[in-house]
């Protein structure tokens, strides 16, 4: 068929470019019938095929430049025509009919195949060839089958060649000519020919196939003259025929294999399922093969038995792998298989051996009909890559199949055979609607997968199948292929193709994994075996791995077995220790454990030495396999029991590398750690709970272990009681921190932890973990798992002395211990978002880990939501806050949950997890079902971050704030605190001080709380701050005697800055208002406090890098005659407006000049003195030029105690200062209309659509609070409502107007936004409704306006943006 050239191409090309045209106008026009429509997109879908269909690959890759550009627009184009014909079909006849709209999907598919026919055509080099085909001219050769080639050259081979049958093809004595592409397999060397059997009566006699390769003009012959028949001949439809030709000196021979199959002795080892093979050698391989023909009597594959098979193909040369399995087919298809021995009649190549040893069976070992095997090798798992599929089908009416599904996977070194699909990992009922099943399974690594071939064979009853999409995850590539499909596989719908081919849509990286084959050996002794699920976790000089559940389908761990696994496991390099074992309490989980075997390959990157190593342990602690020098091994005997009842009642343990016989490899140790649990001397203090402890050292952890037995207390955890546990582990070095948690089980699971004491016993050294906290789910912060860090004896000597010296009922040691481990750790809030779908929720336990860049927080139970009492419910954003140490930035996370309670089933929208320390919002990705039953079948799933989603702002810093809430009668308060810190530029926003959870005994009458916030930082200088409340609860009013704020800055010293108030913040009592601006005292005066430089030393320990000025680094403890009597001047007793107020009046009068004299703080009293003195006054234009610094120091005595000068600065310059302040401050600084500040506020109007009024109240009473005058219908709403509306549109400065769908169709909301327009208001738009990109009118508004977005993200970051914006002077119409 002649090709078209260029100009034809684009002549095609143009013309269904028109046909786009005329479809636009259409859609303008608002006709009754869319035939018209309908029409054009068939005709463009046409006009694309018959570009398919009549030019091969090579001329789609001589213009892939023009043809990728030209079909990427005419994609989007296309879809989008296609939503617009919708929109309009409903918006005409107000629902869409469903025929049309089925018509309408299946044009979508019918053009996204197309395009996907197109990429995989230009993306692959191939050759066309002629074909002709000669059946022989006898008896009853001829046959009405469909014929299938597959070539094989240098390069490579081809993929399947279908030569489709008619009526008049491959008749007796006929030659039967055809055109293909084919990709470059270079210099041809065989070709196999098969026929597809289905129809009984199809025997063919074929003679021989001529082949000519168009670019070379090469002609080469393939003889056969023989049968391809089940009745004639050696009943084989399957012929492999050497190549004659141009550059083939020699044919290769075609030789006879001699394949000897050797069933296993186990019981029911036996199969009636049909089996196949593979052979691969150094010359490609034989394709598979049906084993159908034994040459021994009897019946096939039974127990103990030798098969031995024939099977003829062209030389393969070397034999390196075979590929078997069976088709699961009829009863007891499960089959052991022992080994594979295959002899070639060619005597220049040796025989080859295959072990397996292995069951193929759906319901023993891991399930899988199919395995790969290689020569004889230490260790089989190592050679092989795992894929594993995950394939979804669609969630639509009849979108399950029951037809046998199969898939092919292409890579850039190979590719496999038709896998049959047959037994899913999670299911047994699988291809079921809106189902995703997994599949798993072990291949020669196929390189970089091109594309894939996925079908089904049409049989059975309900045989259509709308599949969604594909996923191939490649763990040792660190590579996760996706195949987007959307689309019917039925010969009855669209295109009637039931086989597709597919190339990615997207290819994710991810991080590398290596195999690890682990062996264990269950020991000979009564009661070895066990029952429980036993797991294993590896540690080595570059990291450690999750704990893996040992597990496979066949009864593991049985006395005297030897039980193999692969783990696909990060690379740790040289393994250090493991831990294993299992938590079952249960009847029949005791166990003996012999010995564990851990073979991997050598590690080729260099191993990274962990602190805390010692320079001895760079010893070889594996051992080089005999078999094989590429493969180590690590040893691990034990010869112990893993029993609750018994011995020590361990269940878990850490073992040491030894050598097969039990010597000790490793110069570390084995020590116990005495743990001292002190429980809290308060009232319900106890839990019944079961309680969790993990020890972290320097290098290494002790992973997590169950506190079962104390040796002080039968009934553990009471109120003040100390409990005592040994746990024994490898040595870890220095102690850094311990996470205790309790599973919140049984009545009575509250627990107050008051310390943990943990003795190292290489050192002697004691470490202090002070909690001091509630694990309960109902107290406090609501958390029932916490890390805690490490204080060495030093430190808490550090602590006691300043309590001590302080003579307060403060407690100093707590208070330490509170900020140093609010500085250390970071705080992660969590936002797990249920889908809003019907029945999405549940109310099973759910749990999170975090994996970081450097560790992982382990378990945590996500219990008690800041958002919602009950938590995960249908459309739930539920919000956790937990702490941790030391983990970085999260890399990915697992979640899941326990299946517990009567709707477990759960429907996981998304996770975000928002870190202000690293200021960024990490955003996962789920959309799955976490459940038995529905989607994946599984209860936990893995997660990564979405990379384009990931939000970046500007990181947080911990800031400490201690409130003093004064010695008066009546001074507590019940209503919640909020407060707002300012500094030279910036401002924090409104934060409230504690949640619900933890408010029960805050602001209590003469107490001092102590809160650390991550906030936005405002700088090192605080200008600032505005506290207030909410007035709520039954004792709202508040007496504030004063707030002490600082910075909580790692290895600096940081600075306290002190706001007086004493003044009463309540509605019945001083001037009746709850919010106060406070001034900071340090901030106003700008004098340093006199502290001696204190160098750090060595020794101090790593909790020093936290203490304030009020403690040097040497553990010299400075503080205060008592907690705080500062003898504050009166200009620092008014009000910020009266400070203001009287400097102004002062500057109005030339004749003096007071002068504020600013005195160093006495470090005894802690006083401040401010004087007034008058002197000449220069005149009022020489009072108003800025003083320089030097001239405002000259000649000030020094001040004899601390060698610095006394600051006098002119009342007019302090003025001034203030006014420039006060300037730069506009955009930032919030204070109500109602008081005179030095900030004019925006008046704001907010226009929004009734049904997003819960939104727009709650920000509307945030701008209220921070001072602005905003108009809000449901408060400013009186008399006539379009007078009403014209005057707040009048007299404000800024409109906000909250985009929806609902707001665009109002015509109230279109007249008060038109005129806000017309009358040249600012406006700022907020996006309400999630994903909404208005059109139309307000479109128009809002197309050049930066909106903020309320539907991500958290409310306060966008409220903060919103402020940002109100004070940008940007977003003028």
């Amino acid at each position: 068929m002649a090709t078209m050239n260029l100009s034809n191409f684009i002549e095609t090309a143009l013309t269904t470019c028109d046909s786009i045209v005329i479809f636009k106008q259409f859609l303008s026009k608002d006709q009754g019938s869319y035939k018209q429509e309908f029409d054009l997109l068939s005709q463009i879908l046409e006009e694309i095929d018959y570009i398919l269909r009549t030019n091969p690959n090579s001329d789609f890759q001589a213009y892939s430049s023009f043809w990728s550009s030209w079909f990427s627009a005419l994609h989007q184009t296309f879809d989008q025509l296609a939503d617009l014909l919708t929109k309009k079909i409903k918006k005409n006849k107000k629902s869409l009919d469903k025929n049309i709209h089925s018509q309408i999907q299946e044009y979508q598919q019918q053009f996204t195949a197309l395009i996907d026919n197109y990429k995989i055509r230009s993306q692959t080099e191939t050759v066309p060839w002629y074909i002709w085909v000669y059946t022989s001219n006898i008896n009853e050769a001829s046959t009405n089958a469909e014929v299938n080639l597959v070539l094989y050259g240098h390069n490579g081979k081809s993929d399947n060649i279908k030569l489709r049958s008619k009526s008049d093809v491959f008749e007796a004595g006929q030659c039967d000519e055809f055109k293909v592409d084919i990709v470059d397999v270079g210099t041809p060397f065989k070709l196999r020919v098969s026929y597809d059997d289905k129809k009984f009566f199809s025997p063919w006699h074929l003679d021989r196939i001529e082949m000519e390769d168009l670019k070379t003009k090469k002609r080469y012959k393939f003889h056969c003259g023989r049968w391809l028949s089940k009745l004639h001949d050696d009943k084989q439809v399957i012929r492999e025929l050497p190549a004659e030709g141009p550059g083939i000196s020699r044919p290769l021979p075609v030789v006879k294999y001699m394949v000897n199959v050797y069933t296993g002795k186990k019981t029911n080892a036996e199969t009636d399922a049909n089996v196949f093979i593979n052979i691969f050698g150094e010359c490609g391989d034989t394709g598979e093969r049906p084993l159908e023909y034994s040459l021994k009597d009897g019946n096939k594959f039974e127990r103990n038995k030798i098969d031995s098979f024939i099977i003829e193909a062209v030389s393969l040369k070397q034999i390196r792998k075979i590929r078997i399995g069976h088709d699961g087919s009829n009863p007891g298809a499960g089959w052991f298989l022992d080994k594979v021995v295959v002899h070639p009649e060619d005597q220049h190549y040796e025989s080859a051996t295959f072990g397996c040893n292995r069951w193929l069976a759906v319901d023993e070992d891991d399930g899988r009909l199919v395995r790969e095997l290689t020569l004889t090798t230490t260790a089989q798992h190592l050679d092989k890559t795992t894929y594993n599929i995950r394939i979804k089908t669609g969630d639509i009416f009849q979108a399950g199949t029951d037809a046998d599904v199969y898939l092919k996977i292409f890579g850039e070194s190979g590719d496999t055979d038709k896998i049959q699909l047959r037994t899913a990992n999670n299911t047994s009922n699988k291809f079921e609607r809106g189902r995703t099943d997994h599949f798993t399974f072990e291949f020669d690594d196929l390189g970089k997968i091109e594309h894939i071939i996925i079908g089904h064979n049409a049989k059975n009853f309900e045989a259509r199948w709308f599949l969604d999409w594909i996923e191939i995850d490649i763990p040792m590539r660190g590579e996760l292929y996706r195949f987007v499909c959307n689309r019917w596989l039925d010969k009855n719908e669209g295109d009637g193709k039931i086989e597709l081919d597919l190339i990615p849509s997207d290819i994710i990286k991810k991080s590398h994994v290596i195999p690890y084959e682990v062996t264990v050996f269950t020991g000979d002794k009564s009661g070895a075996r066990t029952d429980a699920d036993v797991f294993i976790q590896m540690y080595g000089l570059n990291g450690k791995t999750e704990e893996i559940i040992l597990k496979n389908k066949s009864d593991l761990f049985e006395r005297k077995s030897v039980d193999k696994f692969k783990i696909e496991a990060p690379d740790i390099g040289q393994i250090q220790k493991i831990r294993i074992g299992h938590n079952s309490e249960k009847f029949g989980s005791a166990w003996y454990l012999e010995k564990v075997l851990i073979q991997r390959h050598l590690s080729e990157q260099p191993e990274k030495r962990k602190r805390g190593f010692k320079s001895g342990r760079s010893q070889r602690l594996s051992q080089i396999s005999a078999t094989d020098p590429n493969v180590e091994e690590y040893w691990f005997v034990c010869q112990q029991w893993f029993d609750k009842s018994s011995g020590d009642k361990a269940t878990v343990r850490e073992l040491l590398p030894t050598d097969e016989k039990g010597n000790v490899l490793s110069d570390r140790q084995e020590l116990t750690y005495v743990t001292h649990v002190f429980t809290g001397d308060k009232s319900g203090a106890g839990t019944d709970a079961n309680v969790f402890l993990t020890i972290y050292g320097a290098s290494e952890d002790t992973g997590e272990r169950e506190l079962r037995q104390s040796k002080t207390n039968r009934n553990k955890f009471e109120r003040n009681q100390e409990d005592v546990f040994e746990i024994k582990a490898a040595a870890l070095g220095k102690l850094k921190k311990i996470k205790i948690r309790h599973d919140d089980s049984n009545i009575g699971s509250a627990w107050y932890l008051d310390r943990v004491e943990i003795t190292d016993p290489e050192t002697n050294q004691l470490y202090h973990f002070v909690c001091q906290k509630w694990l309960a789910t109902d107290k406090d912060d609501g958390l029932i798992s916490r890390e805690i860090p490490a204080l060495e004896n030093k430190a808490l000597r550090l602590a006691a002395a300043r309590e001590s010296s302080a003579r307060s009922s403060v407690d100093y040691g707590l208070e330490m211990k509170t900020r140093i481990h609010r500085a250390i750790a970071t705080t992660y809030k969590i936002s797990v978002i249920t889908s809003n779908e019907f029945g999405s929720g549940t109310n099973a336990n759910v749990y999170i880990i975090i994996f970081g860049e450097n560790n992982d927080t382990g378990k945590v139970p996500l219990v008690t939501s800041k958002t919602y009492s009950d938590p995960f419910d249908r459309d739930h954003t539920d919000v956790f806050e937990i702490e941790a140490m030391d983990i970085g930035e999260p890399k990915k996370i697992k979640i899941g949950h326990d299946d517990s309670g009567f709707r477990p089933d759960w429907l996981l929208e998304r996770v975000e997890i928002d870190v202000p320390k690293f200021g960024r919002i990490w955003i996962f990705p789920c959309g799955k079902w976490l459940s038995t039953s529905k989607g994946d079948c599984q209860l936990e799933v893995e997660l990564y971050p979405q990379s384009m989603a990931t939000e970046a702002y500007k990181p947080y810093v911990p800031y400490e704030i201690k409130v003093f809430t004064s010695k008066v009668s009546g001074a507590g308060t019940d209503a919640n605190v909020h407060i707002e810190i300012y500094g030279v530029e910036k401002t924090t926003g409104q934060v409230m001080l504690c949640g619900k959870t933890n408010r029960k005994g805050k602001f209590r009458t003469d107490s001092v709380d102590t809160f650390v916030l991550e906030l936005e930082d405002v700088g090192k200088d605080i200008e600032k701050i505005r506290i207030g409340h909410d007035n709520r609860g039954f004792g709202a009013s508040w007496h504030l005697d004063h707030v002490e704020i600082r910075r909580l800055d790692k290895n600096q010293k940081t600075k306290t800055f002190i706001f007086p108030c004493r003044r009463w913040l309540a509605k019945g009592e001083d001037d009746g208002s709850i919010v106060r601006d406070l001034l900071s005292e340090k901030g106003q005066l700008q004098v340093p406090e006199r502290y001696d430089e204190c160098p750090k030393t060595n020794n101090q320990v790593e909790v020093g890098d936290y203490l304030d000025e009020t403690c040097d680094f040497n553990g010299n403890v400075r503080f205060h005659d008592q907690p705080f009597k500062h003898k504050t001047s009166e200009i620092l007793e008014q009000t910020v407006e009266d400070v203001y107020k009287d400097i102004q009046e002062s500057v109005s009068i030339p004749q003096t000049d007071s002068m504020i004299a600013c005195m160093p703080t006495n470090h005894a009293g802690h006083s401040s003195r401010f004087s007034l003195s008058s002197s000449s006054s220069p005149s009022v234009e020489q009072s108003r030029a800025p003083m320089p610094l030097a001239q405002l120091t000259q000649s000030v005595p020094l001040d004899p105690k601390s060698g610095r000068k006394h600051v006098a600065i002119a009342h007019t310059n302090f003025c001034f200062g203030l006014c420039r302040r006060s300037q730069q401050n506009q955009s930032r600084a919030t204070q109500s209309d109602q008081h005179h500040t030095s900030t004019s506020k925006q008046r704001l109007m907010i226009s929004y659509n009734w049904d997003s009024q819960t939104i727009c109240k709650k920000i509307y009473d945030r701008l209220q609070s921070d001072g602005y005058t905003v108009w809000f219908d449901v408060q400013n709403m009186h008399g006539c409502i379009y007078t009403a509306m014209a005057k707040a549109v009048e007299q404000s400065q800024i409109v906000l107007f909250g985009m929806t769908e609902k707001y665009r169709q109002s015509d109230n909301c279109r007249k008060e936004l038109t005129y806000a327009c017309k009358q040249r208001k600012r406006l700022i738009p907020l996006r309400l409704q999630e994903k909404y990109d208005p059109n139309g009118w307000l479109g128009l508004i809002s197309a050049e306006l930066l909106y903020i977005d309320f539907t991500k993200r958290d409310f306060d970051i966008n409220y903060r943006n919103l402020l940002k914006e109100i004070e940008s002077g940007e977003n003028v119409v």
